[in-house]
């Protein structure tokens, strides 16, 4: 048996989203240091997939990716991928994508290595599911059963030429399945 089901426990069920700062910030760290001064050992989350756009953590886009919302963006801001003013303004896809950019700019050699290794240890499901987060931005979040036919049905010529347009959508969708992973 485990040791961790040797004996009592306490913990507390609670979304990281109920967290102030939706849970995406320095204040989930301060919660688990809580968690540990008052006892506690265990922190069960609900499911941290990406969601829709009603947000129930019991409706994910995907049982392996995770809900980028959850990106602790300051942390991007100390590797210098972020401008600390860029932390704050804008959406959190284009703060995102600006953190991307920063990546490619500055990224240390380990950094990069780091990315490459998610990538291929992912490459079963991080590919198809970055594919579609794509396909489903372009075609304004609508539901896949309203997409062209030729995507909806996943034709290969049809996802070739979409995956070559657009590529660095679907690379940028990578990226931040790496920095969600990477951070929780």
């Amino acid at each position: 048996m485990h040791k961790y089901l040797t004996g009592r426990r306490a913990g507390v069920l609670l979304h990281p989203t109920s967290l102030p700062g939706a849970g995406n910030g320095d204040d989930a760290r301060r919660f688990i240091d809580f968690l540990q001064a008052a006892g506690f050992t265990v922190w069960q989350t609900l499911p941290l997939g990406p969601t829709h756009a009603n947000r129930s953590p019991y409706q994910c886009l995907s049982v392996h990716a995770g809900n980028t919302a959850l990106i602790n963006l300051n942390e991007l801001v100390e590797r210098g991928w972020l401008a600390p003013s860029s932390s704050t303004a804008g959406s959190l896809q284009e703060r995102l994508a600006e953190a991307h950019k920063g990546f490619k700019q500055v990224a240390q050699a380990i950094d990069i290595k780091a990315y490459q290794a998610f990538k291929q240890q992912h490459a079963y499901w991080l590919q198809d599911y970055s594919l579609y987060q794509s396909i489903r931005q372009v075609q304004q979040h609508t539901p896949w059963f309203e997409w062209p036919p030729v995507l909806r049905n996943r034709q290969p010529q049809a996802l070739s030429e979409f995956s070559t347009r657009y590529a660095d959508l679907i690379e940028q969708a990578c990226f931040e399945q790496y920095l969600f992973f990477s951070q929780w």
